[in-house]
């Protein structure tokens, strides 16, 4: 049984549900339920930092009803599809006004560009750049030279703006982003 070494939000969610259902238990038969479950997780030989995974997917396991976590995993893939359908939608309106010709003066491409192609490009390009210091974090890969100027505008937006230093650590020191995913 594969176990990760970090919780999610699913998780928090499902120890919640499983301790407010265990307050209905007697103490003893949740004893002996936890006990025979962690010397379970001595038998596959886990270290005890990953007893605590072992014992939240046996509950999953065990559970008959559908848990928290399976619940926010839909809603959260219900967000994306609708976050798509509507960013779909303004994409699509946007060109359509952009270029829409009237009859009267021409379309001017150099307004689309700026206002629809090249913000898309900019905003893409800084994904990437994102993408590969959060992956040189992880993997504790020294940093290139090229992302130090990146580093030094992200210590000077975390003071002029409120959320700049969450931004800051969820980016550049790796915070938060395991609780997030």
């Amino acid at each position: 049984m594969p176990m990760s070494r970090t919780s999610r939000l699913g998780d928090y969610l499902d120890l919640e549900w499983f301790l407010e259902k265990d307050r209905a238990l007697d103490l003893g038969a949740i004893q002996s339920r936890d006990r025979a479950l962690g010397l379970e997780a001595q038998k596959h030989g886990l270290s005890p930092g990953q007893y605590f995974h072992f014992w939240l997917n046996a509950q999953r396991q065990a559970a008959l009803a559908s848990s928290p976590s399976l619940l926010w995993s839909r809603v959260k893939k219900l967000l994306l599809w609708l976050v798509l359908f509507f960013g779909f939608m303004a994409g699509f309106s946007l060109v359509r006004g952009l270029l829409q010709y009237f009859g009267l003066h021409p379309v001017n491409v150099s307004v689309f560009l700026l206002v629809a192609v090249f913000p898309q490009f900019a905003l893409s390009f800084l994904a990437a750049i994102f993408l590969m210091l959060r992956c040189f974090m992880h993997k504790k890969i020294a940093f290139p030279w090229i992302f130090l100027p990146i580093l030094s505008l992200l210590r000077l937006g975390a003071r002029w703006i409120p959320q700049g230093e969450f931004l800051r650590s969820m980016l550049v020191m790796g915070r938060y982003t395991s609780f997030l995913a």
